[in-house]
């Protein structure tokens, strides 16, 4: 909290985690009952999903027990019995009736892959808990005590995107905290560096309309931008070839909703595999697009909101952010059918979208976000009228709780929009020319990605 450029932030349900640069699980008074509570808010899920993608997880103290696969409390101490833990370390923590309690002064191991700005990083703080946690035989020992002995005082998983420790204070240390956030933005910026320098030549167009017949598949590299012109490209062939992507952009909405964001040497894995998954492909009069087209006075700036609002606010944070910026009297008079469904007015936003992450930002029930089921998701704004129109339109903002009058949520298989004037709308985050009739159609399983 006390970092600049860093937003540390507190949630109590999935929805409110989006896709954050790390998640640390802090410590807690009953681990197994706060584990139990996590599970039933989706919480523990949606932290296994973002493990699996790659993002750092940290445990303290209690929050390290969870992270094993297994707790056990034979004593009653907590609740006695066992309970699957997270999963994400190999190893079991099984409850005593001795608490410890204890100041501790720790090390960190000389070698740590994923974390080498914490390697031989000093550390001291307090352990209190009640029970031991045990390596498995899968785990890598990050953190030794400087007492005699040097006992085990963390664990990390072998990837290095998972560690734990029972040492409270951890991120106290001087220097600890921004070593700590350097590693993450560390791990952030080589998300979106070049792996090799690109040399000038044919473009994949110029290459695919010269020789249509010779590739079995294009592969791109680079952001959602340039997957949305490569999939125009491949879509523009006598037959369509299967697409593989490596993402290395600064946003890659599509490629965490596909599930794509994990380490470069998997991701080209899945592609030598040549086992294309069918999803659905958007169309936008004679375009296509992967996974949001949108019109609105908050397109301008949904890409550009400051990561640490995208985090506060989750995916209605642009709007906020557009109220903030923009000029509140402008409105895009329209007639939009959803389906059989017909909507007239002024409109400050509409967005059709096959995707859980829109601008870096986890949609509202992206539960419901399938890439497969022949539907989009649609959610249009009205423009309010009075000012206890604007009053509510925020209350269902911040709730994300559609009002069906000033806030729709639907899903279609169609979507069509007719302006008074020519409108400017974005595809895939890149800017598209003005229309005055939208024509929106899901093609089911037109895209064969190799994942």
């Amino acid at each position: 909290e006390r970092l600049d450029g860093v937003s540390l932030r507190y949630v109590e349900e999935a929805g409110e985690l989006g896709l954050p640069d790390a998640v640390i699980i802090p410590g807690t008074k009953n681990t197994m009952s706060d584990l139990k509570w996590m599970r039933e808010n989706g919480l523990a899920d949606r932290i296994r999903e973002l493990s699996a993608l790659d993002i750092p997880v940290v445990g303290i103290c209690g929050g390290f027990q969870m992270l094993g696969k297994r707790l056990s409390d034979p004593y009653g101490v907590e609740h006695k019995g066992t309970m699957d833990g997270l999963g994400l370390l190999d190893a079991k923590t099984v409850f005593s009736r001795e608490k410890v309690r204890t100041r501790a002064r720790g090390r960190m191991a000389d070698s740590l892959p994923g974390w080498e700005l914490l390697s031989g990083a000093e550390t001291e703080g307090y352990e209190i808990h009640m029970g031991v946690t045990r390596n498995l035989g899968g785990c890598r020992e990050i953190m030794y005590s400087q007492e005699e002995g040097h006992p085990v005082l963390g664990l990390g998983n072998e990837s290095g995107t998972v560690i734990g420790t029972y040492l409270h204070g951890f991120f106290d240390a001087p220097g600890m905290a921004e070593r700590f956030a350097a590693q993450v933005e560390s791990r952030k910026r080589a998300e979106t560096e070049p792996a090799c320098p690109v040399g000038e030549g044919p473009g994949a167009p110029e290459l695919l309309a010269a020789y249509p017949d010779r590739f079995d598949a294009v592969v791109c590299c680079g952001g959602d931008g340039t997957l949305h012109y490569t999939v125009n490209d491949v879509m523009a062939l006598p037959r369509p070839l299967p697409v593989g992507y490596l993402p290395f952009g600064s946003t890659n909405d599509f490629a965490a909703s596909a599930g794509l964001r994990r380490p470069l040497e998997e991701n080209c894995a899945g592609i030598g595999r040549f086992a294309p998954q069918a999803l659905d492909l958007g169309r936008f009069n004679e375009r296509h697009f992967c996974y949001v087209a949108a019109f609105g006075m908050f397109t301008a700036v949904s890409y550009q909101t400051p990561q640490a609002t995208k985090n506060l606010l989750g995916h209605f944070a642009y709007v906020l952010e557009g109220v903030l910026r923009l000029d509140l009297s402008q409105g895009w008079k329209a007639t939009i059918q959803v389906d059989d469904e017909t909507l007239e007015g002024e409109f400050w936003y509409c967005s059709v979208s096959n995707s859980r992450y829109i601008g870096g930002m986890a949609v509202p029930e992206q539960g419901a976000v399938q890439l497969d089921d022949g539907l989009f998701e649609v959610m249009i704004l009205r423009k309010p009228q009075t000012l206890p129109q604007a009053r509510r339109l925020v209350t269902c903002l911040m709730s994300q709780k559609p009002d069906g009058e000033l806030l729709y949520l639907l899903q279609a298989k169609r979507v069509r929009a007719v302006f008074d004037e020519p409108t400017g709308w974005t595809l895939d985050g890149e800017a598209s020319p003005q229309v005055t009739e939208a024509d929106i159609r899901v093609e089911p399983g037109r895209l064969e990605l190799l994942v």
